[in-house]
């Protein structure tokens, strides 16, 4: 089935231009740029310069480790909905 209409690239760019700026004015997208943020200062950070003290290298996947294990050794898993602590 083909169209015999003419694709527009004015068109095309001014409906991509609108839907990058919805995304990126999106109030959820501002919460991204804070966790990187946060996560940076507060773990890769420090896993960085224990890692120098040590005098090793940490691997690319540890940072996520790190996050995984605060947040099960917290207690919150249980209480949002994971396994039950009882």
């Amino acid at each position: 089935m083909v169209s015999d209409r003419k694709i527009n690239l004015r068109k095309c760019m001014s409906v991509a231009c609108s839907e990058y700026t919805k995304v990126i004015c999106n109030p959820r997208m501002t919460i991204l740029p804070v966790l990187f943020v946060l996560i940076y200062d507060y773990v890769i950070k420090e896993l960085v310069s224990e890692a120098n003290l040590i005098g090793t290298k940490i691997n690319v996947v540890e940072p996520f480790v790190a996050i995984a294990d605060a947040y099960y050794s917290s207690g919150l898993y249980g209480y949002y909905g994971g396994f039950s602590q009882s």
